[in-house]
């Protein structure tokens, strides 16, 4: 097998998958693959090392001090994650298998600078990578990455339960009990979800199909399944706030984005042909897709020693909120559909090369929040992003189909926030 590391396998892995290909090429030629036999130990809990690490195939056993152990292969959601990132590493790690792994020096990836070339930890001439002295702003943000991670690896995260209606209505809805009837009975014991409820099927949403005036006929018009998405997103919105004035802010920020980014979700799944998923999946993975925000606001919330004045913590959440958002969803027991949704919604070279699902959908919907709200795009053009070649629009893309679904969206916006804010 060759050592030589393909750019196309680098892009599995962040923060590869957003690099440019000149970045890439750097990274590549100075990189290695190493196989591993079943047992064989990557390294020990404790090491100091400068290496990052990224699993190939194969899986690897995780133990740490405390002696839990977890198994990590390509199928768990955190493949495309470097391999027990701090130091000193958490894990004592192994092969539980044949594994292949990338090996990669630690640097800035984003700015790799070379200096000269030596020999090095892979046995071979490598780029030795100028890294500057940290400031202290530099040290304290570092600090707090690193808090946050240890935090995630040690599972000391504290996540958000789901509000128990949403929890008894889709407990219901799962079982053979289920009916209009025994639902509304359920809905009934909340009225501020009742009288949204009966908000939404009234509403242009449905078109005019004639006026509900109980919950049950707005189930019925609803169906059970959309029932149950919808109660769970009217739930969603008492997350999305905080004792604290800052948190709040930003719990309010993410929950705006989350409802533009639904409403262009419902626009554009209507352009689709044939689409697999409902307005109701949609308008929820949209209202789902940032929910790690949540989490890790709540961490500063109960750990309030983590966060100094001037901490970005838009930079903790940029790094963060894919994994916790994919955690609390799994806690929730919610469809594989949105957890995949929370964790690559903004893996912008995410390519299943699957006909379109729902987190292509988001993707695209998101996109088009940016040019909507004026927000440079994170890549050169759409046509860039594999979701965006992805759907299966009716009509080709092309800069007239931004235009007419940033019209289309206008009022969709204004109903959804009506509904759910």
């Amino acid at each position: 097998m060759s050592n030589e590391i393909e750019i196309s396998e680098l892009q599995l892995f962040e923060p590869f998958n957003t690099m440019s290909q000149d970045q890439l090429a750097i990274v590549s030629n100075h990189s290695q693959r190493r196989i591993l036999r079943s047992g064989e130990i990557l390294f020990h809990v404790g090491d100091r090392d400068e290496l990052d690490y990224f699993l190939l195939s194969g899986s690897l056993r995780l133990v740490s001090a405390d002696q839990k152990t977890r198994v990590f292969d390509k199928d768990d959601p955190m493949a495309y994650r470097q391999v027990s990132k701090l130091r000193p590493r958490q894990y004592t790690v192994s092969a539980m298998e044949l594994a292949e792994v990338l090996i990669v020096k630690s640097f800035d990836y984003e700015s790799p600078r070379a200096r000269a070339d030596k020999p090095d930890y892979l046995g071979a001439s490598v780029l030795d990578y100028g890294v500057d002295e940290l400031d202290e702003s530099d040290a304290d943000e570092h600090d707090l990455l690193e808090s946050v991670q240890q935090a995630l690896d040690s599972d000391e995260l504290k996540l958000p339960s789901l509000p128990q209606v949403a929890i008894r209505i889709g407990e219901l809805v799962e079982s053979d009990l289920a009916s209009a009837d025994s639902v509304a009975d359920l809905v009934n014991t909340d009225p501020a979800i009742a009288a949204k409820l009966l908000r939404i099927a009234n509403s242009s949403l449905y078109g005019s199909l004639g006026r509900c005036e109980t919950i049950r006929d707005a189930i019925v018009r609803l169906g059970l399944a959309a029932t149950r998405q919808l109660v769970m997103g009217f739930a969603l919105r008492d997350l999305f706030n905080s004792e604290s004035k800052l948190l709040r802010a930003k719990l309010r920020e993410s929950w705006i984005e989350s409802l533009e980014v639904a409403a262009l979700a419902i626009v554009i799944r209507d352009m689709l042909v044939a689409p697999s998923y409902s307005s109701e999946e949609a308008l929820l993975a949209g209202l789902l897709h940032d929910i790690g925000v949540v989490g890790l606001l709540g961490l500063f919330l109960t750990q309030g020693d983590l966060l100094k004045e001037g901490d970005d913590i838009n930079r903790v959440l940029s790094r963060f909120k894919a994994d916790v958002g994919a955690e609390i969803l799994r806690k929730w027991q919610i469809a594989d559909q949105y957890i995949d949704v929370a964790r690559d919604a903004e893996n912008w070279q995410r390519d299943q090369n699957d006909a379109a699902d729902l987190c292509d959908l988001i993707q695209v919907a998101k996109l088009h929040r940016y040019l909507n709200n004026r927000i440079p795009l994170p890549m050169a053009r759409l046509t860039d992003v594999p979701a965006v070649k992805h759907l299966p629009l009716k009509e080709s893309y092309s800069p007239e189909t931004s235009l007419d679904i940033l019209q289309q969206a206008k009022q969709k916006i204004l109903e959804v926030k009506g509904l759910f804010d």
